[in-house]
């Protein structure tokens, strides 16, 4: 029967040596193979790539075939076992779980566990085998990590701990909400990420993509908020101060309407200190919302990915997870339990974190005080007031309207910066095609009828 041979012999040289052994582990010593028989739709597939050929044994009865496979299983397995190379993985992912474990501070047993899961993602055969665990809670994922890996329970739990290096640092944490299949119980930090511990050479920061991006550069400078002297000045200074007595904990949050200068202030505060700004996404690549809790992970990995760098990072739209009540991050820190239980370490992470952040939202009312209270920095970005409007009138729409509009423009008390520049873009892509005037018409019915929609 020379195609099955083909069959099962190319499926072996796909398995690395340590996902094949996982495998005969689940199945022989942890006595799994009755269920793999009864209700494994690819176990033909799965003992093809074990190197067993499934053929011969359909000719059986039902208990010789049973009986047959778990001899010859445990045969593989004994021989993996005691093979040379039987922890090897690809050498690609070894050699970048090892990079990422230097880069941020993973143990031996903690990068292991790591690997295991990403192989759980990556490889559907091992997925299949561990699935015939059936669906398994928080300690029952635990118990069967570390028979797996044959690592002492403790070590897995310590590992897999919230309070653990793989959680603190974002990359790895166990769904504690509820049963799932082995796989699933794992949240790992991103596709993006896991995918890209299988490329060769590939740059450790850029596994954080889809979820911390480099901001765009600024379009306002630190001049277009000299109605915030002094405070501006003195952040800039204590930011710089800050970087060079090597501050932890180093937070500002910033507040106001939309289209204020939040984002704009913050990119310029960059520039003006020489740091690179990074952002924490609130889309994916396919422009889906990025839930609170993943924005989080991918918060703390940056935390540890950035720190040989001169960065700042800008993290908008905080109000979901700096809410009053049973928020992502109340659930990043263990489950689903009462916001007071975890306050305590909610305050810890805004005085440990090791980048500067920029935490941005349009209202501050229902935020819990004692966050509030632990930022370094707590600013207000109102409406900028009629000098500040009239200049910023002149620095974009320069060339686009008459000196009535210009008047009309900087007597409106809600004319946001982020408004102003949008309308004038658009104005200027389109004035060669209109004209001077309908160009101008253009701008002014733009801010207009923004401003109408928001009320």
């Amino acid at each position: 029967m020379p195609a099955p041979a083909q069959t099962f012999t190319v499926f072996e040289q796909t398995l690395a040596p340590a996902i094949r052994l996982w495998m005969l582990r689940v199945l022989s010593p942890l006595g799994e193979v009755g269920a793999l028989i009864e209700r494994a739709s690819r176990e033909a597939q799965i003992l093809c790539a074990l190197g067993i050929d499934p053929h011969p044994l359909g000719a059986l009865t039902a208990q010789s075939r049973t009986n047959a496979v778990k001899a010859l299983l445990y045969d593989k397995w004994t021989s993996a076992e005691q093979a040379s190379d039987r922890d090897a993985l690809d050498p690609i992912l070894a050699s970048n779980i090892q990079r990422l474990g230097d880069l941020v501070g993973l143990h031996a047993a903690e990068q292991q566990v790591l690997a295991f899961v990403v192989c759980l993602r990556q490889n559907s055969l091992l997925e299949a085998v561990t699935d015939l665990f059936g669906p398994v809670d928080v300690h029952q994922a635990q118990i069967r990590t570390a028979a797996v890996l044959q690592l002492p329970l403790p070590v897995v739990q310590s590992a897999l701990s919230s309070k653990g290096r793989l959680a603190q640092c974002g990359l790895l944490r166990l769904d504690r909400d509820g049963a799932r299949d082995l796989t699933n119980i794992f949240t790992l930090l991103s596709r993006e990420f896991t995918a890209g511990l299988l490329l060769p050479d590939v740059d450790l920061l850029s596994l954080l993509r889809n979820r911390i991006t480099p901001a765009e550069p600024p379009e306002l400078t630190l001049a277009d908020y000299a109605h915030l002297e002094p405070q501006v000045s003195r952040l800039r200074a204590y930011l710089q101060r800050a970087e060079a007595q090597g501050r932890t904990g180093v937070n500002v949050l910033l507040y106001g309407p939309p289209g204020t200068g939040k984002t704009a202030l913050t990119k310029a505060l960059a520039a003006s200190v020489g740091a690179e700004l990074y952002e924490v996404n609130t889309v994916d690549a396919d422009d889906d919302p990025i839930r609170g809790m993943d924005r989080l992970n991918a918060y703390r990995a940056a935390q540890q990915f950035l720190q040989q760098r001169r960065a700042l990072m800008l993290f908008d739209e905080v109000d979901d997870v700096f809410d009053s009540g049973d928020s992502p991050l109340v659930r990043l820190f263990g489950g689903r339990p009462s916001h007071g239980q975890h306050k305590g370490a909610i305050i810890k992470t805004l005085e440990t974190n090791t980048i500067p952040t920029f935490w941005l939202t349009n209202e501050v009312r229902g935020l819990d005080a004692a966050f509030v209270r632990r930022f370094d920095w707590v600013l207000e970005l109102p409406i900028p007031p009629r000098g500040v409007r009239e200049r910023l009138i002149d620095q974009h729409a320069d060339g686009l309207i008459d000196a009535r509009a210009r008047q009309s423009l900087a007597d409106c008390e809600h004319l946001a910066p982020a408004l102003l520049t949008r309308a004038a873009s658009v104005a200027r892509t389109l004035a060669d095609d209109l004209g001077a005037e309908a160009a101008q018409d253009t701008f002014v019915s733009l801010v207009d009828n923004t401003l109408r929609a928001q009320g």
